[in-house]
């Protein structure tokens, strides 16, 4: 393997795991977000 080749899986690798992270995060971000307005529904109801 030459350098370009290591740089160029390393880039991919790299975007990869950055695309996987932030679509995690949004998915955690909208569940909690999703919680946290169903619990003040069911506050305001009580």
């Amino acid at each position: 393997m030459n350098v370009i080749q290591v740089l160029t899986l390393t880039t991919i690798g790299y975007f990869l795991f950055v695309t996987f992270w932030i679509l995690k995060m949004e998915d955690y971000l909208q569940t909690r977000a999703k919680q946290q307005y169903e619990n003040e529904q069911t506050r305001g109801e009580v």
